[in-house]
């Protein structure tokens, strides 16, 4: 090898080494995808006697549609958020009676996986609330391209599954409830 030659490729390898570091970092940067959830967030339940909404959504959301498989959803509600518009229906629904705030004061999700389906997404977790952890399939969209980017996501909750029986003032409340996700989010 000439000295032109050695000249060059010491060149080179600085180059290539600093665009290697450049694409390995952005991909990286791409797929794992770091949101935070907007402060403002409320998650809307409605049934057939009751809706409402519970506020103040914390926890960790890792996501990208290119890397599913190192996605992941960490994120919790408290109990004594709960407003269904009626005072006395939010005192109810955070007794001892239905979700017992005081005993179980959070509401949490764990995912385990994520799954691309059509034009949709489905998370699988757990869900735990009243001390009852069960794994439960949400289906959600993801919008990144509105000025705050949002996950979408309805699903259906069976209150006694979770051992929530009612009780007292409960027959103000249903048993089977259809939760609406509407999670907007930012880049952190």
């Amino acid at each position: 090898m000439n000295n032109n030659n050695k000249q060059i490729l010491g060149i080179l390898k600085p180059t290539l080494l600093f665009i290697a570091i450049f694409f390995i970092s952005t991909g990286f940067a791409y797929f794992f995808v770091d949101w935070n959830i907007e402060p403002s967030y409320n998650i809307k339940f409605t049934g057939v006697k009751s809706e409402g909404t519970l506020s103040g959504l914390t926890g960790k959301i890792i996501f990208s549609d290119n890397d599913l498989a190192n996605s992941s959803i960490n994120v919790s509600v408290d109990v004594n958020s709960i407003k269904t518009g009626n005072d006395t229906k939010d005192n109810h629904a955070k007794g001892a009676g239905w979700l017992n705030a005081e005993k179980y004061p959070r509401i949490s999700f764990v995912s385990k996986s994520f799954q691309k389906k059509e034009n949709q997404f489905l998370v699988i977790g757990f869900l735990e609330l009243h001390g009852v952890r069960k794994e439960v399939t949400i289906p959600f969209t993801f919008d990144e391209t509105k000025s705050t980017p949002e996950f979408k996501g309805d699903f259906d909750l069976d209150m006694s599954d979770y051992g929530v029986k009612g009780g007292g003032m409960g027959f103000m409340m249903d048993k089977k409830v259809k939760v609406h996700l509407r999670i907007p989010v930012a880049k952190k």
